[in-house]
């Protein structure tokens, strides 16, 4: 599965997080100072795989055989996952919300979602009996993350919140709908890096209804709704990347529509020993109708519908396991 790949489902796992975002609850949060008159608070480090987004600060790198190693339960939990170790097969789950990511102990190789193992690029490696490390591309190719060296020589490892945006306001800010926070306001600083894919961009290709990984500045107000500035955005739903040649990046679906909730839909496959999956439409999802694959919309897709098309190789672990729709096609 290539990075691209990963970063759509990432994206995809938490847009109903997003949609039924919980609202942020002012009078919890504990103000450490005030700039211009208003309360500000550190970014609270999460605990719980709930929250959106985590940076893990402090980061100590190992070199082992040659390949630079992070400590994997550290940045793990750190990062919001459960991370579980069987001592039998040596073996470690990573968990959160509907991601499932497993490992072994001196075997190249980890499992995603529900796909086929594949080359990790280095064995992960018990250090001192207790602490597994893994490569740190770790973070880059399977987290979809990233990381920064501090001037301490540390490293600053983040898994930016993924938020969609309501609104580009007049005075260049963002308004942004977070699944832990509710409405953040974000504004884009001299300092905010842009980036779509691997290109750097302006602050211009962000639109309304895009779908943002945002590292969030140091500091918040505690207004409501909070307001901060970002450290760095990464745009998530512009098309930047194309298969290689000979590469499977779609996986084909048919069924009968048995739900539609919160823009997702759920279709059941028509062999009676295969299950369900639920379908996440994005701004980019092509839907057509009939043989000649004449335009459609998402609203002519209803309860009953027979449905066939392609969708993303990521697929979570849920029940039922959840994607996102690449091309539709009512029947």
């Amino acid at each position: 599965m290539n990075k691209n790949a990963k970063r759509i489902f990432a994206s995809a796992a938490l847009i109903g997080m997003i949609s039924a975002g919980t609202a942020f609850a002012a009078e919890n949060v504990d103000t450490t100072a005030e700039i211009d008159g208003i309360a500000i608070k550190p970014s609270a480090q999460p605990t719980s795989q709930e929250i959106n987004g985590a940076v893990v600060k402090g980061v100590e790198v190992k070199e082992i055989n040659g390949v630079k190693m992070i400590p994997l339960r550290l940045v793990g939990e750190g990062l919001g996952y459960s991370v579980n170790w069987n001592d039998e097969n040596r073996s470690i789950e990573l968990i959160k919300g509907a991601q499932y990511i497993k490992m072994a102990i001196d075997k190249d190789s980890y499992a995603f979602s529900r796909r086929a193992g594949e080359a990790l690029g280095a064995a992960p490696t018990l250090v001192d009996d207790s602490v597994t490390y893994v490569p740190l591309s770790f973070i880059t190719e399977i987290i979809g993350g990233y990381y920064n060296i501090e001037a301490d020589g540390t490293y600053k490892i983040v898994n930016p919140s993924i938020v969609s945006v309501t609104s580009v306001n007049e005075n260049g800010s963002l308004t942004v709908s977070d699944s832990y926070l509710g409405e953040v306001i974000v504004n884009i600083g001299k300092e905010t890096r842009i980036f779509a894919g691997d290109k750097e961009v302006s602050a211009s290709e962000i639109k309304p209804d895009m779908v943002l990984g945002i590292e969030y500045g140091d500091a918040m107000t505690a207004s409501l709704p909070p307001q901060t500035t970002a450290e760095r955005i990464i745009i998530e739903n512009l098309p930047t990347e194309t298969p290689n040649d000979g590469e499977e990046a779609e996986f084909g679906f048919s069924g009968t529509v048995t739900e539609i909730e919160d823009g997702m839909i759920t279709v059941g496959e028509p062999r009676k020993d295969a299950g369900s999956v639920r379908l996440v439409i994005t701004d980019d999802t092509v839907i057509t109708r009939g043989k000649n694959g004449e335009k459609a919309s998402a609203d002519e897709i209803k309860v009953g519908s027979k449905i066939s098309g392609t969708h993303a190789e990521a697929v979570t672990m849920s029940i039922p396991p959840q994607t996102v729709a690449i091309r539709i096609n009512i029947d």
